[in-house]
Order: structure tokens, then sequence, then C-alpha cells
């Protein structure tokens, strides 16, 4: 169960990403894929830093209204009450996340897709223990013009 949270939470952080001095969910218009991979940085980074706060609410902020989050939990969570308790459960367990090495990102007009590996610390005895995986991110840009991830799935 800790793999698994620690897991969801290293791939939901390729999702949810924020430029410096932002709020969660603000992110640089993208018209090229240059500035695409600033957003998906950003949101990265927006992810990153609720989670290792414990801001349940700034992870949630990373996610679209119809957001569908798919951790390694063999569960699907397609609704925000769902995706909420899901990170909260992560926010607690004492996982932070390190970061994801983005390996592909693409851009279909509003979507875009990133992969990459993702890597964090939880808590073991004796110290940390190094835990990390794949993780696929799906953004769209919302009527607002922020990227928010859409559907996020991790190993």
């Amino acid at each position: 169960m800790k793999n698994t949270l620690l897991s969801a939470a290293l791939f939901a952080a390729t999702a949810g990403l924020l430029s410096g001095g932002a709020q969660a969910g603000e992110v640089p218009a993208a018209d090229g894929m240059e500035d695409i991979r600033a957003v998906v940085e950003a949101n990265q980074a927006a992810w990153r830093e609720a989670l290792n706060a414990s801001d349940v609410e700034g992870l949630v902020d990373t996610y679209s209204a119809d957001a569908v989050l798919m951790p390694p939990t063999d569960e699907t969570l397609a609704d925000a009450a769902s995706i909420r308790r899901y990170l909260r459960t992560l926010a607690a367990s004492g996982l932070k996340h390190n970061g994801v090495d983005l390996y592909e990102i693409r851009r279909e007009g509003d979507t875009v897709y990133a992969a990459g590996v993702w890597s964090a610390t939880r808590p073991a005895a004796g110290g940390a223990e190094l835990i990390g995986g794949n993780i696929v991110t799906v953004f769209e840009r919302q009527s607002d013009g922020r990227w928010k991830t859409r559907l996020q799935t991790w190993n």
C-alpha cells in the first residue's frame, strides 16, 4: 500500500506543475514545444511543492474538474471526491516527491501528453526509501487558459 501511494504521488507530480512564485495551476501560455515543456515542468513543480508541504488543496488544484486518476492501486478515480480522498491519504503518508525526468512531451491542440520516470522517498524502517516508476499525464487547457491534469497514471 505504501509503495502504491508513493508511486501515485510521484506520478501525479508529472501532471500538476507550477511556475516559480505562481499559485498552483497557474502556468505560462504555451504556443510552441519549448513553451509546452515549461508548462509541464511548472505543473510538476506545483504538484511536488504541494505534496511535500502536505497541501491537499494545492494538489487538487493541479487537476481538472473532470480528471481521472489511475494510481497503482488498481483503482480508477473518476470524480473529485475520490481524487481528493486519495490525495489526502497520499499527502499524509510522509511521501516526498523528488521529481520527474520527462522523456516525451507531445501537444495536439489544447491537449498535452507527457511521459517520464518519477522518483520519491518514503518513510521506512531506519530512514527513507527511494522509490520510483513510470508516469503518463495528459494535460488539457482549461477555459481560463490554465493547463491542468485531465488524466494521470503511474506505477
